[in-house]
């Protein structure tokens, strides 16, 4: 049965709401019909269109021996802890917006309402609630996403500012009771769900709305995961060998909660506990867990502890964990904990480079003779590279030049120039002036490295164009023969017109391009004698020239 409204404002009015649920992951979508009835009667159709998590982050092992805070815009934790003595497991926590959610839009010519429609399992259940202007609860219904029109119709008075709250726990059987502190007077200030397991996906949806004649109403309920949801990746691909056995667990954690639905606020109950991370599918290289749902206010201070992990012959049932990670209650995880070689020397398709947190590093810049000795002392010119705009793969001026050449341009690149995968899963383009097997690193990658060396300077550090002796030395924490050397080429400066000015502090200035861009502008390496640290600079400066690292695909 369709679900009807009774407005009794106004005689021969004509109202049409429109009652949404949002969702997430949403891909087609269908034309429902709004009809008006005589009378001062509208149907109302209830439909799971999407949910949403606060944020949605990737955590990706990647890291340093140490957890590291770093500027909120790359929303990045990095940390990596030893196996044995032949492997490492690394870690960074990626921070990235929320996908984009598309509208639902009225058609009024047609009195057609388009919805989206999720991925989310047929005939989960959820619950609304009506509230009046003053708080005072006027009706709920049980519904099954799909079923809606199968529930009875609800009639409410126009010409009042309801309030409706809607909840799910994304269960087809499941569906949390309503509790009131004075079941002789149900308001929305006592409304409350006394006792939710901890481990239910708990969603929370909440508008007011003014309900008046002669209007066509959209009523949108966006729901709102509550806990945090951990889905845990191990990548030992590099072993050669399978995963037969994991234990581990995320820490804080409470089996129970209270949620104060006039706000949506959770309060955890009874004993901090642990939270099993689940994985059903072993034996195999790389294996992945079910979501793990968490429990717990924000912290600064949760952690993964791995009990025990077996992969081919090598069992660790020492503890390892990741500690200090920064949690926050409605955030959806992706959590990628890969197994690392140690570091050391090597040659990459022909590329001598070193290995440092797994990640392989070449040990000149792009447009350095590999004869050279990366690691000579002095520094000599011989080390410097060309110059390159982003997203070009022609330099646009030489190691000892002090201006740029003919194939300048003031044009900017497309933000993909350099990278058409993702700041998680690169890939490499036809216009990266890398060699073969080699691309331009990530933020991320640049930011793993600092994580995993130690950085001091080599040479004497002083502005001038003929001074190519300075540079800095990025040292393996874990072995400390292995280094990279980073002269300190400077850049080719533009201005304010987007006009190129020539050589900016050579010999002082580290100034190397990642392949992280936004709409706003471009994540680099940056340095002097002093520090060094990856940076954000805006759009206006992709058309300076910088030196330029690879790292392998």
């Amino acid at each position: 049965m369709i679900n009807t409204i009774n407005f009794k404002k106004n005689i021969y009015s004509s109202i049409t709401i429109a009652a949404l649920l949002f969702f997430h992951s949403c891909s087609t979508t269908t034309d429902k019909l709004i009809e008006i009835v005589p009378g001062g009667k509208a149907k109302l159709e209830v439909e799971i269109s999407k949910d949403f998590f606060a944020e949605k982050k990737s955590i990706q092992l990647i890291g340093s021996t140490a957890a590291s805070r770093v500027p909120e815009r790359t929303a990045i934790q990095t940390a990596s802890i030893d196996l044995n003595d032949k492997y490492t497991l690394s870690a960074a926590w990626v921070a990235e917006p929320s996908a984009a959610y598309n509208a639902v839009n009225s058609k009024a010519a047609s009195n057609m309402l388009t919805t989206t429609i999720t991925t989310l399992q047929p005939y989960i259940k959820y619950k609304l609630l009506v509230f009046d202007d003053k708080g005072k609860f006027i009706s709920e219904r049980d519904y099954t996403h799909g079923k809606e029109q199968q529930e009875d119709q609800l009639l409410l008075q126009g010409g009042i500012n309801y309030t409706f709250v809607a909840f799910s726990v994304n269960s087809a059987t499941v569906l949390p009771a309503v509790h009131f502190a004075d079941e002789t007077n149900k308001t929305l200030a006592t409304a409350s769900i006394a006792n939710l397991s901890g481990s239910l996906d708990f969603m929370y949806a909440k508008v007011q709305k003014v309900l008046e004649s002669d209007i066509t109403y959209k009523l949108s309920l966006e729901f709102k995961h509550k806990f945090s949801q951990i889905t845990t990746t191990i990548d030992a691909k590099s072993t050669g060998y399978n995963i037969t056995e994991v234990q581990a667990r995320f820490s804080p954690h409470f089996n129970a909660a209270s949620v104060n639905l006039s706000t949506g606020d959770i309060t955890q109950k009874g004993t901090e506990s642990l939270a099993d991370v689940k994985f059903s599918a072993l034996h195999k290289p790389t294996v992945t867990s079910s979501p793990t749902l968490i429990n717990a206010a924000a912290t600064q201070t949760a952690s993964l502890t791995i009990n025990s992990i077996t992969i081919g012959p090598m069992q660790k049932t020492d503890a390892l964990s990741f500690k200090d990670l920064a949690l926050k209650p409605g955030v959806k995880y992706n959590l990628i904990i890969k197994v690392n070689p140690k570091d050391e020397y090597l040659t990459h398709v022909g590329i001598p480079a070193a290995r440092i947190n797994g990640s392989i590093w070449a040990l000149h810049n792009v447009g350095v003779s590999t004869s050279q000795d990366p690691n000579q002392e002095p520094i000599t010119a011989a080390l410097h590279g060309n110059y390159y705009q982003f997203g070009r793969i022609i330099p646009t001026a030489g190691p000892t030049d002090t201006n740029i050449n003919s194939e300048w341009t003031w044009r900017y690149p497309a933000l993909d120039a350099w990278n058409a995968g993702s700041i998680e899963a690169p890939k490499k383009t036809e216009n990266d002036p890398c060699p073969k097997g080699f691309r331009i690193p990530t933020q991320i990658e640049w930011r793993d490295l600092l994580e995993s060396t130690t950085a001091s300077n080599v040479g004497n550090f002083k502005i001038h164009d003929t001074h190519f002796n300075a540079a800095k030395v990025l040292t393996s924490k874990r072995k400390k023969n292995v280094r990279l050397v980073l002269p300190a080429q400077g850049w080719m400066n533009t201005n304010s017109y987007n006009i190129s000015v020539g050589l900016r502090q050579r010999g002082i200035n580290i100034n190397y391009y990642s392949s992280t861009v936004d709409a706003g502008g471009m994540w680099r390496l940056a340095g002097d004698d002093l520090d060094i640290d990856i940076s954000y600079l805006q759009k206006g400066r992709l058309t300076q020239s910088r030196p330029l690292r690879c790292i392998a695909e």
